[in-house]
């Protein structure tokens, strides 16, 4: 078996967490507690069944607005950390 690695996945989520962080193309608006997180709703529905469920329900035209009641804000923003950058900072 021959196996390809496709560098430029890794450069995909690279320029999406760039654009996450400065504000760029967000069309997710997640809300836990009392914080609001911006992402795209491409990259969290590949990374969760769940939440592709509940971001199909949205307008595709207008930003789609999500809340979650299973994590605390400190621990979601690690979560959507990971999603784009594929590394965890535990502490």
């Amino acid at each position: 078996m021959i196996r390809l690695n496709n560098t430029q996945y890794f450069h995909f989520l690279e320029q999406a967490d760039n654009l996450r962080r400065s504000g760029s193309l967000c069309d997710a608006i997640i809300l836990v507690e009392s914080q609001t997180f911006k992402a795209h709703r491409l990259v969290l529905a590949c990374a969760s069944r769940r939440l592709a469920k509940q971001l199909a329900q949205g307008d595709t035209d207008s930003p789609v607005y999500c809340t979650l009641k299973f994590f605390s804000p400190k621990t979601f923003q690690q979560v959507l950390d990971f999603t784009y950058t594929q590394a965890l900072e535990v502490s």
